[in-house]
């Protein structure tokens, strides 16, 4: 299916320009480009949205599952047609447009928001760890990825506050910025045990919250 004429778009991750044919990812970092449409109709099974950009692309609405929907509005009750959406595509087997990662856009930008949440894993040798929150949870069906770096003076189940930003494998989100927002618990996990953990617990000492 042969793609119409679009205006190039730049990369929300690294600014880079892209041309139009280039319509599912960026072509200098990889980071796969988000869409934003209404929902327009919904059926038992699936629904449609209306988007300028794949419409003029692959001349028809965007084909969205029944589970892609119930993922996406797991926090709000049910989809409702109307609602504004971001998603990212890809092609079925016929090369027609399918929605995945799908986001309602109901209230303020998450990648803007501070988040709270806890510290789940953290591992030097992997080089990453992830925190527990149930916001993000309820949007990705996941948890939220961290560098080893922005959690090695953190203990697990330490309480932080952060920012995210929509990663460049499948745009999950990941961490940008975090701040401690606690003591660690009294109690640590065998694998938190470590010189950083001692550092923190230390550091929280005679600190009134």
């Amino acid at each position: 299916l042969e793609v119409k004429r679009e205006e190039p778009w730049h990369c929300s991750a690294c600014g880079a320009p892209n041309a139009a044919t280039e319509m599912m990812n960026c072509k200098s970092c990889g980071t796969f480009r988000r869409f934003k449409g209404i929902l327009k109709s919904i059926g038992n099974d699936y629904g449609f949205i209306s988007c300028a950009e794949t419409s003029q692309a692959y001349g028809r609405d965007v084909y969205v599952s029944k589970a892609i929907l119930e993922g996406a509005f797991r926090r709000g009750g049910g989809a409702t047609s109307g609602v504004e959406v971001s998603f990212l595509v890809c092609l079925n087997e016929t090369g027609q447009p399918n929605a995945r990662q799908l986001l309602a856009q109901q209230g303020p930008n998450e990648e803007e928001q501070e988040l709270e949440g806890t510290v789940k894993y953290v591992s030097q040798e992997k080089g990453y760890g992830f925190i527990e929150c149930q916001e993000i949870w309820d949007s990705y069906g996941g948890d939220v990825h961290a560098d080893y770096e922005q959690l090695r003076l953190c203990s697990l189940g330490q309480p932080v506050r952060f920012r995210i930003r929509l990663g460049q494998i499948g745009g999950r989100p990941q961490v940008k910025q975090l701040s401690i927002a606690g003591p660690p618990p009294e109690k640590l996990p065998a694998t938190s045990e470590s010189l950083a953990a001692s550092l923190v617990a230390d550091a929280w000492k005679n600190v009134l919250l």
